[in-house]
């Protein structure tokens, strides 16, 4: 479109016209391309806020005002903050788990990495299932009741020893000693992996990079 100047122009005339959709479109492009375009930054927020008033949602109009806020202030950093607890944890399943680690998974640190392993997660009360795990650009990826041929390692893990892990409260190198958790094949994948997880912060960017 002719450079940044002349997405404002262009965005300055479409705001004034009450084109708020279409100026939050070419705006969010510039931002994400311009991080530190004040002009951009102030604009989206003048628009997120139009259509945050207009809006009868009260959804999308917290997520609008929520936007603005961002774009003017800032994230707050609160630093990483655990919410859940082993009570909650013991009541998720197996799946949640698993996405739970997903979720704390250190993406751009996991980008470069590749990873195939097999899982066989033991429940308290006995039965097990099996899960293939997968490392790959940067996304954690599991599919139950399924085994990769060409994994790197069999693993076999006590739902406790997963849940210690991924609350903080224990290691993966304190469980292998533990026999919690047993590996056939290389263990090095599943330690990399684990050391891959971190907490989350509170407060994370929804209209900026």
């Amino acid at each position: 479109m002719g450079g940044a100047e002349a997405v404002l122009t262009q965005a300055r005339k479409d705001f004034d016209a009450g084109e708020y959709r279409w100026v939050a479109e070419l705006l969010d492009r510039l931002v994400f391309a311009e991080p530190d375009n004040d002009a951009a930054r102030e604009l989206l927020a003048d628009t997120f806020e139009q259509l945050g008033h207009q809006c009868e949602n009260g959804t999308w109009r917290n997520e609008y005002l929520t936007g603005a806020m961002e774009l003017r202030n800032g994230v707050r950093d609160l630093g990483a903050v655990v919410l859940a607890t082993p009570d909650v944890m013991a009541a998720m399943t197996l799946d949640m788990l698993l996405d739970y680690a997903g979720i704390h998974l250190d993406g751009p640190r996991a980008w470069a990495r590749n990873i195939r392993m097999n899982w066989t997660i033991r429940e308290f009360d006995g039965p097990e299932r099996d899960f293939a795990v997968q490392l790959s650009n940067g996304a954690l990826i599991y599919t139950a009741n399924k085994s990769l041929p060409d994994a790197a390692a069999n693993v076999h893990l006590d739902r406790g020893a997963l849940q210690r892990i991924l609350f903080g409260t224990s290691d993966i190198d304190t469980e292998l000693r533990a026999a919690t958790i047993t590996v056939e094949g290389d263990p090095e994948p599943l330690t990399h992996l684990f050391a891959l997880l971190r907490p989350s912060a509170f407060w994370f960017p929804i209209v900026t990079p």
